[in-house]
């Protein structure tokens, strides 16, 4: 048996019945709670809710790989490598990709809904018109800037994505395209230990209603056409800021 422990604690949870995550309608049924699979299993597969990914850490096996469509809701795919994987219109509901390497993959369209990507590498990854309400970006790392600009890495596609009530504090957006984004109700705040960075990012038209954003840095993002209704600017640096056209907020 490669994984003992863990396979432990599959036996108990397969044990327990129906698991239900119902903030995020996922069943886990017992006949697959939490169910082991291995990396070079997963391939040929399109369902894997409640799954535990073993053997994605260091290894190459998901690059490039196209999973459009699959459910992985509710999976445990943390720490794994899926560079330029295709996840787009996937169902990664509730999945847990903390400390994930997700540069370069398509998530464009997916149902990110009440998933943990904390601490997550989202370089060149395509999350236009995905769904991330309730997820968590904490300390993602989303905008190559915070590299420097010989990096040779380039900002996700956030175009049109939903942030509805998402964690993002920590999280670094400098340069990324957040146009038409919906970050209603998001908690961007700066803390003693955590700053959204946010400077030079594109969020022209993005809905910001009741979002907080206090201490965030956004000197040089686009906020034209902006929706900040609400928005808690306390402390906010919009140093050489857009703010032409910006709704509900008065310079």
């Amino acid at each position: 048996m490669r994984i003992p422990f863990i396979a432990l604690l599959l036996a108990i949870f397969s044990s327990t019945g129906t698991i239900s995550l119902a903030q995020d309608d996922i069943v886990c049924q017992s006949d697959r709670a939490y169910q082991l699979v291995y990396a070079e299993d997963i391939l040929d597969e399109t369902d894997f809710r409640c799954a535990i990914v073993i053997g994605v850490i260091n290894t190459q096996i998901f690059n490039g790989r196209d999973f459009s469509g699959a459910n992985f809701s509710a999976a445990v795919m943390e720490f794994g490598v899926y560079t330029d994987s295709i996840f787009a219109g996937a169902n990664l509901a509730g999945v847990n990709l903390t400390r994930a390497n997700l540069q370069g993959a398509d998530l464009s369209g997916a149902n990110l809904t009440g998933a943990d990507l904390t601490g997550a590498e989202l370089f060149g990854a395509d999350l236009s018109n995905a769904n991330l309400t309730r997820a968590n970006l904490s300390f993602t790392l989303l905008g190559p800037e915070s590299l420097g600009d010989d990096s040779g890495l380039q900002a996700p596609n956030l175009a049109g994505t939903n942030f509805t009530d998402a964690i993002l504090m920590g999280t670094d957006f400098q340069g990324a395209d957040l146009r038409g984004a919906n970050l209603t109700l998001a908690r961007l705040a700066c803390n003693e230990t955590a700053c959204t960075f946010m400077q030079n990012a594109d969020l022209s038209g993005a809905i910001l209603v009741g979002a907080d954003l206090r201490g965030a840095r956004l000197a040089g993002a686009n906020l034209s056409g902006a929706d900040l209704t609400g928005t808690d600017l306390t402390d906010v640096d919009l140093t050489g800021a857009n703010l032409d056209g910006v709704i509900g907020f008065s310079q």
